[in-house]
């Protein structure tokens, strides 16, 4: 622990060793350093966009490939400390010059971009005293639970302005967690690792790949035919006729006769007309009709199909890729180690139950929030890691074979989904206050530095200075700017303030 005041913390110092699987050593070391949030301001507890805006603050920590650290402790025991909530960073180097070198600008980066997000929140430096109170409350703490997945994402309308109206509009997760938290001693500690832009590219090109090829076996089309034939034939023939003969002779004489007799003579003369007609007729009808004929009947039924494991192994994929895209896009993302360690096992059960109440997601389909308790062989090996604040980098191996691994209490989360875990909470509690108004905001005027009656430091109720608040006793708000009077502008002078503020002072000044 370095501390150039002997009162407050600047960074954490470790020498660490690690051993390949070769066998060979390495040996490097690492800067952690810490500011603490005392209070959330009044603009915070109303922002209806809170978690949206400290989302910024984590997508530029992955831009600037910052690793977070962030430490919740309740100490309650010997002596009531209430909640710490601390925000730092760390970075490793070949020397110690090189790892504080890069820790201290890595912290400096992340305490700007904090006070610029949330201006005023009042943050500070870490005692000494609270910081070894915390890892030896860790050291003793050897019941540790790990969470893993993906955490839901609350929204929140902002509080009420009458702070004396209650509202619960403001209860994100980490609020539910730590108001349902409030009566036990643990020690919650997150630590984010930003992943490397080629990985995450990669990894969407690999994944999409892999979604392109099961998307193929996903659904096809299918038919089924059927078709029954009818021979048909049909033969008509009507014949009819009738026939008619009708003959008809007419025989007409006509004559003359003289007679005689035997001896005489006689004559005669006669006339014959003779004539016939020969009617027929004759009639034949027929009809005849044939019909040969073949009967098709047939059907067609063509249909989709989908196979339901590999459509269920698509949706994943699917989700996987979306959040992918996200994070290349400038979510970013983060491979994020986090633990609770508590001293007994019922606590550590109570712990359990309440993340799951306040963090799961019914929508991470591919890593499903969850609280894992191991072994206690494995949890106490997980408190010493929480002590020199390093991830355990323990790996599963996969059964198929790709022959892939990934690591055993680790997940892959976004800017967006990180900011759930470790966004400022907009409760008030012991060690954290946030039912406050803030200060009135004055001028702060530049043409005010050299007179000759110097009345004092400009406050500036905008925004809390970190640098400000350790030169000043914890108070942020004082500026360098000065306030003076010119001995032309002097007539008369009324002293305003409350009790002890230093009117008498300022008098006598004058």
């Amino acid at each position: 622990m370095i501390s150039k005041d002997n009162k407050t913390t600047d960074y954490l110092l470790f020498h660490l060793k690690k051993q390949l699987d070769d066998g060979s050593v390495v040996q490097f070391y690492k800067a952690v350093s810490f500011f603490r949030l005392n209070r959330v301001s009044k603009e915070s507890r109303e922002n209806k966009r809170f978690l949206e805006i400290h989302t910024d603050i984590v997508r530029a920590m992955y831009g600037s490939k910052i690793e977070m650290v962030e430490i919740i402790a309740n100490i309650l025991n010997p002596n009531k400390i209430g909640l710490v909530f601390l925000y730092g960073v760390q970075a490793i180097g070949n020397t110690k010059e090189e790892a504080t070198r890069k820790c201290m600008n890595d912290i400096a980066c992340l305490r700007a971009t904090f006070q610029g997000t949330h201006r005023t929140a009042h943050i500070g430096p870490v005692e000494n005293q609270i910081i070894l109170k915390i890892f030896e409350k860790i050291q003793k703490q050897n019941y540790t639970s790990v969470i893993k997945g993906i955490p839901s994402r609350k929204e929140s309308a902002g509080a009420s302005k009458n702070i004396f109206q209650s509202s619960t509009s403001t209860k994100e997760q980490i609020e539910q967690f730590l108001v349902a938290s409030e009566d036990m001693e643990y020690s919650l500690m997150l630590i984010a690792t930003p992943i490397d832009d080629n990985y995450l590219m990669n990894w969407l090109y690999k994944s999409l790949e892999t979604e392109t090829r099961w998307q193929k076996q996903r659904q096809g089309s299918s038919s089924i035919g059927m078709s029954v034939g009818i021979p048909l034939s049909i033969s008509m023939n009507n014949s009819s006729g009738f026939s008619s003969n009708k003959k008809e002779n007419i025989i007409t004489n006509q004559g003359l006769n003289n007679f005689s007799n035997s001896w005489s003579n006689g004559s005669s003369n006669g006339k014959t007309d003779a004539w016939g007609r020969n009617l027929e007729t004759s009639n034949n009808f027929s009809n005849e009709i044939s019909i040969d004929s073949n009967i098709d009947l047939s059907t067609n039924k063509s249909y989709q199909w989908i196979d339901k494991n590999v459509n269920f192994i698509c949706n994943l994929l699917e989700t996987q890729n979306q959040r992918l895209q996200s994070m290349v896009n400038g979510d970013g993302g983060f491979f994020v180690d986090c633990y609770i360690s508590t001293e007994s096992n019922k606590n550590q059960k109570a712990l359990s139950g309440i993340a799951q109440k306040f963090w799961p997601n019914p929508d991470s389909r591919i890593d499903a929030f969850r609280m894992e308790v191991p072994d206690r062989i494995s949890q106490k090996i997980l408190s010493k890691h929480m002590s020199s604040i390093t991830p355990c980098m323990d790996i599963v191996k996969e059964p198929d074979n790709g022959g892939g691994y990934y690591f055993k209490y680790n997940s892959v989360l976004s800017s967006t989904e990180l900011a759930t875990y470790c966004h400022p909470p907009r409760i008030s509690t012991g060690g954290l206050d946030n039912i406050m108004d803030n200060i009135p905001k004055f001028r702060v005027p530049a043409n005010r530095q050299e007179n000759e009656i110097y009345i004092g430091k400009v406050i500036n109720g905008e925004r809390f200075s970190y640098e400000m608040a350790k030169k000043n006793n914890g108070f942020g708000y004082l500026t360098d700017f000065k306030f003076s009077i010119s001995n032309n502008e002097m007539h008369h002078a009324f002293f305003s303030g409350a009790s002890r503020s230093g009117k008498s002072v300022l008098a006598s000044q004058f």
